[in-house]
């Protein structure tokens, strides 16, 4: 059985949250301008087919 010190996992814990908030970071960055280009595609997809 391995024993693990509760300071040893608070400490893994904290490390396993670093690397979710940082990972969920870089994936806002990236995903951000890709919606932002898809939704102006759109946009202007949809105004060239409601224009007379």
């Amino acid at each position: 059985m391995i024993t693990v010190s509760v300071s040893e996992t608070h400490l893994c814990a904290e490390r396993i949250t670093e690397i979710l908030v940082s990972t969920a970071s870089s994936w806002k960055s990236v995903l951000q301008p890709a919606k932002h280009s898809f939704i102006n595609r759109k946009c202007q997809n949809l105004s060239k087919f409601n224009s007379p």
